[in-house]
């Protein structure tokens, strides 16, 4: 588990915000509705638009793993 933790740590993106990195390890355990949540309270903070950005596209794969591909592609 450390060891998968660890690795997790390496890929996700070392300057986003905690919100960001859970919602990114969220993901990766295939908790997709938790990481939605996640990004969807993210997205109602005031965040720069590289951001917001990169929580749309989160939400598209979350969406797109979930099979909602409809969804999924307003978000991408």
């Amino acid at each position: 588990m450390r060891r998968n933790l660890d690795a997790l740590r390496r890929e996700s993106t070392p300057t986003g915000n905690g919100w960001l990195r859970l919602g990114y390890f969220l993901m990766k355990f295939k908790e997709y509705r938790q990481a939605e949540a996640i990004y969807k309270m993210v997205l109602s903070e005031r965040i720069s638009d590289a951001t917001r950005g990169h929580v749309f596209h989160s939400l598209g794969l979350i969406l797109m793993e979930m099979n909602d591909h409809a969804e999924a592609l307003r978000h991408i």
